[in-house]
């Protein structure tokens, strides 16, 4: 239940940035940790896939999708199912529903092994056409057997990037987007890039982000090599001096929460800054 209220509608959520899925993942993990009453579980969050047997996010909305183009074979008129056919073939891969259906058609042909007479649905996409069109529902039931098999990409992208840090305190291993989150919400302690940062624009790119919280999530989660770089290059403030300017933020974040914006949000665009570049090494 919770995870179709999440997951209303997103047959149609395409094309989506990385970011986008993190955010879609991290709210369905929090509500699947609810439901299975381990909210004080810290243990990652494929190994409590894994632990429960849950699908990663990646599935259900992969049924999804194939469950609309379904719908859309054996109702649509032929001129919306031409308009998608127009609009695949003009888009770039990665850019359009379209695309993405065929994508994940491509994923049942390799994976399922049981449509080889039908071809590549790149190659040929009305054979799987007429197929779908005549049976609907064993298509549909493979599908359901192929998304076993659709691989959480969000979860491993987060813990691909440093796989082999451990907490000191409870000796579990988290990424480097995790473990500051973790050691904040167990122990309090705060990331170190905080205390690098007292302005809204980043002295390694240049970027102007507006609000200090911006910057800090570029710095953190979006730029690795402006993070080092910042360690090297700026001063490291004071507790008091953090705390001071962390108290600030939380103000303005709480005015803004009132006016029912997230906390990513900016009135202005990121831009650039003239200036020069500093070098980094790598």
């Amino acid at each position: 239940m919770c995870s179709g209220t999440l997951l209303w509608n997103s047959q149609l959520w395409f094309p989506m940035r990385l970011r986008e899925m993190r955010t879609v993942s991290s709210c369905y993990m929090k509500y699947m940790r609810k439901a299975f009453k381990q909210t004080c579980d810290m243990s990652p969050d494929l190994e409590f896939l894994r632990d429960n047997n849950i699908m990663p996010v990646e599935s259900p909305m992969f049924l999804r999708r194939l469950r609309f183009w379904v719908r859309l074979v054996a109702h649509a008129p032929p001129p919306l199912r031409a308009l998608l056919a127009i609009e695949r073939h003009n888009q770039k891969r990665g850019t359009s529903f379209a695309c993405a259906i065929i994508e994940d058609l491509t994923f049942v042909f390799q994976r399922s092994g049981k449509f080889e007479e039908l071809g590549s649905p790149s190659d040929c996409p009305n054979c799987w056409y007429e197929f779908v069109k005549k049976f609907p529902s064993h298509f549909f039931a493979v599908c359901r057997e192929v998304s076993l098999l659709v691989s959480p990409s969000v979860l491993l992208s987060v813990e691909s990037e440093d796989p082999n840090i451990q907490c000191e305190q409870c000796a579990r291993w988290f990424s480097s987007v995790a473990l500051p989150k973790h050691m904040f919400k167990m122990n309090g302690v705060k990331s170190r890039i905080g205390y690098h940062v007292d302005g809204v624009s980043c002295k390694i790119c240049l970027k102007l982000f507006w609000t200090r919280t911006r910057l800090l999530h570029h710095l953190s989660q979006r730029s690795s090599k402006c993070r080092e770089a910042y360690y090297v290059i700026d001063h490291c403030m004071s507790c008091s001096e953090r705390d001071a300017l962390d108290k600030l933020e939380s103000e303005r974040l709480k005015v803004q929460k009132q006016k029912g914006f997230l906390r990513l949000y900016a009135e202005q665009p990121v831009v650039r800054l003239y200036g020069c570049l500093r070098a980094m090494d790598g």
